[in-house]
């Protein structure tokens, strides 16, 4: 039975995972298109200043929670940063910031249009690796 509820689910996350997929692309049309009305705008997102460097020059996008800013008081914002180049020892990275951080638990509207600056570093933002130890011995 619990085979069966995992195939559901998977067929479930599969439909959903498609129609993000979808929304995507329409973002990365988006992205595209405030890139080429103002190249050098002071004002945008991190998911503008990221998509359309990644598809037109390749490397990875790396989601992680914003700093200090969360929707609702539980719900993580997303924050994107492109990774040009994932050699073995150090990334280079690129990031949009904001200038002067706000911090909201909220409706942390300030994070879908800020004035902000190019980063080429990050803090780190690393897993628990000791929880995701625990959880594999579990498997």
């Amino acid at each position: 039975m619990r085979a069966v509820a995992h195939f559901l689910l998977a067929s479930l996350g599969l439909a959903v995972g498609g129609t993000a997929m979808t929304l995507m692309t329409v973002a990365l049309g988006i992205s595209y298109a405030s890139h080429w009305t103002l190249p050098s705008a002071k004002r945008q997102n991190c998911w503008l200043y990221s998509m359309w460097r990644w598809h037109r020059y390749g490397g990875y996008l790396a989601v992680r929670p914003s700093d200090g800013v969360r929707f609702a008081k539980w719900l993580p914002v997303p924050h994107v940063v492109w990774i040009k180049v994932l050699p073995r020892a150090g990334a280079m990275t690129e990031q949009y910031v904001p200038i002067k951080r706000e911090r909201k638990e909220f409706l942390p509207w300030f994070t879908a249009y800020f004035e902000g600056q190019v980063r080429r570093v990050d803090a780190p933002h690393n897993a628990d690796i000791g929880a995701y130890e625990k959880d594999q011995d579990r498997v």
